[in-house]
């Protein structure tokens, strides 16, 4: 909660290492953060999902 730079939060879905509720609650923590939740199985999404990444990272610098 003391986080004050704007920040994006990218989770993989199914994601065996963190469910959904984890990405959920750091999103809530997090003043002005934004969260993505992909449709990727993994934990790595940048490996499991590279172009949803950076759909996601470039829809975020330019919003």
């Amino acid at each position: 909660s003391r986080v004050s730079t704007s920040t994006l939060i990218i989770q993989c879905h199914p994601d065996v290492i963190a469910p959904v509720r984890v990405g959920e609650f750091v999103h809530k923590k997090i003043p002005n953060s934004k969260y993505v939740l992909l449709n990727s199985p993994g934990h790595c999404p940048h490996l499991t999902a590279p172009d949803q990444v950076i759909s996601s990272i470039h829809s975020y610098l330019t919003t």
